[in-house]
């Protein structure tokens, strides 16, 4: 339900956490137009089976005041960002 600016905030806090390489942190954004927020924490790191530097992550997110949770994998690419696996 995020509009293209809030992913546009979620996305940077995303891949800077990611890169950060620090399990447990809190990372937060903030859409100051729509006000709508979330934050963001990686749970932990992994290699995967061919060697991709994998991420559990958790997520809660705030659209019009209302909660969303959801939690996923991402792996990083060749290219150094970060692709959502699952």
């Amino acid at each position: 339900n995020m509009d293209c600016d809030d992913r546009s905030y979620a996305y940077n806090t995303y891949y800077n956490g990611f890169n950060a390489g620090r399990a447990g942190v809190p990372y937060q954004w903030r859409n100051p137009q729509s006000g709508n927020y979330g934050e963001f924490r990686v749970n932990d790191y992994y290699n995967d089976p061919v060697g991709f530097r994998c991420a559990n992550f958790t997520q809660q997110i705030f659209i019009n005041g209302r909660p969303q949770a959801a939690s996923g994998r991402a792996c990083q690419q060749p290219d150094g960002t970060w692709a959502i696996v699952g």
